[in-house]
């Protein structure tokens, strides 16, 4: 099990190397909000590979339909993600009330178009949540077939869902039950891994790395 955090704009000028001193394993970075880019990802990412950190992203998701969700991807691919390499998932953040609120189906079909479309660009990609979204909304085998990154801060002990694999639990933010709130002396969101994800995505040739042979 891997310890990491995800980061953004609202981390500041983060220190990687000092986070990286604090057993940080991982840094889960965001690319944009919407389409929107972040404005640390780029310095975020060097530093986390300067640092030695392996790297994921995610965007937050603003999508209100499918066909809204397939062209987001394909300006991440094209703005953040292409002539770099992650050996983590590339995330899509389902919490916004602008895709919320627009019903289970939707939802559903919003997702599966964004991680379809971002699946056939070569990534290897994940749904991150709150435990009461998977349990609702995104309660799908259409969603179960991607990996899971699951928020349940009030939790001690690792979440379990139904038919879903779950590679990442955010466990902790500015409330956290099991860590100091702090890294790099910066309030960060807390994350356990449960995947050797740099192996799989490595194995298969997602996220940049290609010409690797199972």
């Amino acid at each position: 099990m891997k310890f990491g955090i995800d980061v953004s704009k609202w981390q500041g000028n983060f220190n990687m190397q000092r986070a990286k001193s604090e057993g940080v394993e991982f840094a889960i970075i965001r690319a944009a909000c919407h389409t929107v880019k972040d404005s640390e990802f780029e310095d975020n990412f060097v530093k986390a590979e300067k640092a030695g950190i392996h790297t994921g992203a995610y965007i937050y998701a603003m999508d209100e339909t499918p066909e809204s969700a397939i062209a987001t991807a394909k300006w991440l691919h094209e703005h953040c993600l292409k002539g770099k390499k992650f050996d983590f998932p590339i995330y899509y953040d389902v919490e916004d009330n602008k895709i919320i609120g627009t019903g289970k189906k939707n939802i559903i079909a919003t997702v599966k178009a964004f991680c379809s479309t971002l699946e056939k660009l070569g990534y290897f990609v994940g749904v991150y949540a709150s435990l009461s979204q998977f349990k609702t909304n995104l309660d799908s085998p259409d969603i179960k077939k991607y990996t899971a990154w699951v928020a349940a801060w009030q939790q001690n002990n690792p979440v379990n869902l139904d038919g879903f694999s779950i590679g990442l639990w955010q466990f902790g933010g500015e409330i956290n039950p099991l860590r100091s709130t702090k890294i790099a002396g910066v309030t960060c969101d807390q994350d356990y891994a449960f995947i050797d994800f740099p192996s799989l995505i490595k194995l298969t040739g997602r996220n940049g790395y290609k010409g690797v042979k199972k």
